[in-house]
């Protein structure tokens, strides 16, 4: 946690406070969320998180995280077995519902999947997921008073993607709708989509989104976490607080000299470049020379909108007539290439004619 972010939330009451954010590990890619309590000395330090789609992963480090102070879940639990979290900060009570990813096979029968289409699969696996949630969050007359929050690794339909997730896990069809989540919830901290979002319900619910970009579809997004203030029986106040400091992703285009002229402006950023001339033996290592920051290069000529050609008729060229065809259809200017394509098919109708 940085200083700046630290301090801040030094500013806030202490029983009150919590951090959401997307959470990593070494291990797994975990698109979860966490509650923290953030504080001095006698202050709960907990993080509860739901992450990765790959549960058992997340199970079998378990031991690792709880010697931390962190409860992980990597699958769903009964509330009485691990499902609901209960937490005391500063004498105030606190339960955590705890909702890790439900993949659609995890919910929907293979059975099933043979007897009904698209949109009755995917109704079957919200009201199932819904079902799940509904014991998790279930009010009960014996427990007193608490802050009730929710942690979910779920696709809430109406969110927006953020460009680096899996399309599998963001079919509309296995999503859940946002009225699934208790009125009575002082905050929903949801895990799944990169972009920080509010979701339209019946409580305050959140995606934190990813702190740094995962994918140059987010490059345009603003990165942070979420601060909240939360007490029982009242919706949290949350804010969104940005997080500047990683290296940013960043596509840039041009020619090798419009490249070299602008790479000052870049410096420190991770790139995705996109080079506008002919291709050429050994560009994409001087754009590298130029832009040693660069992840990605990709040769992309403009070829004027020129419409495409009609299919060409080879029978009775010479082998470099249609090599030569195949370098304009790439956009490859490069007379070195043509010249080993030459040296290539000499040595090869040599040796040919010597094993005759």
């Amino acid at each position: 946690m940085s200083r700046p972010l630290a301090s801040r939330l030094r500013g806030m009451p202490r029983h009150r406070r919590f951090l959401s954010l997307w959470v990593t590990t070494g291990l797994v890619l975990g698109i979860g969320s966490a509650l923290l309590g953030v504080g001095g000395p006698g202050v709960a330090q907990a993080c509860s998180c739901v992450a990765s789609t790959d549960g058992q992963a997340f199970e079998a480090v378990r031991p690792v995280f709880a010697a931390a102070g962190i409860t992980v879940a990597g699958a769903v639990a009964r509330p009485e077995a691990g499902g609901i979290l209960h937490l005391t900060v500063q004498g105030e009570p606190v339960r955590v519902a705890l909702l890790p990813w439900l993949s659609p096979r995890q919910v929907v029968r293979a059975a099933t999947l043979l007897e009904q289409d698209a949109a009755e699969l995917g109704q079957l696996y919200s009201e199932r997921v819904q079902r799940v949630l509904g014991a998790l969050t279930a009010p009960t007359g014996a427990a007193p008073p608490a802050v009730e929050l929710v942690v979910a690794h779920a696709f809430v339909r109406g969110g927006v993607l953020g460009g680096g997730e899996r399309d599998a896990q963001t079919i509309n069809e296995y999503g859940i709708s946002a009225t699934a989540f208790p009125a009575g919830a002082s905050y929903v901290a949801l895990g799944h989509l990169h972009r920080h979002q509010v979701i339209p319900g019946p409580c305050p619910i959140w995606y934190a989104g990813a702190p740094i970009a995962i994918d140059f579809g987010e490059e345009a997004d603003r990165k942070g976490v979420i601060i909240g203030e939360a007490s029982v029986g009242a919706p949290a106040h949350v804010e969104h607080r940005p997080l500047d400091s990683a290296r940013r992703l960043r596509t840039v285009r041009g020619t090798l000299r419009d490249l070299e002229d602008r790479a000052e402006q870049w410096t420190g950023d991770l790139l995705r470049v996109i080079v506008t001339e002919p291709g050429r033996a050994g560009l994409a290592e001087s754009v590298r020379t130029v832009l040693p920051d660069a992840l990605e290069v990709r040769i992309e000529p403009i070829t004027g909108g020129a419409a495409p050609s009609a299919p060409l008729d080879r029978r009775g060229r010479t082998p470099q007539a249609s090599f030569g065809t195949y370098l304009r259809e790439q956009g490859i200017e490069d007379p070195r290439v043509t010249e080993l394509f030459a040296e290539l098919l000499a040595d090869e109708l040599a040796a040919e004619g010597g094993e005759r």
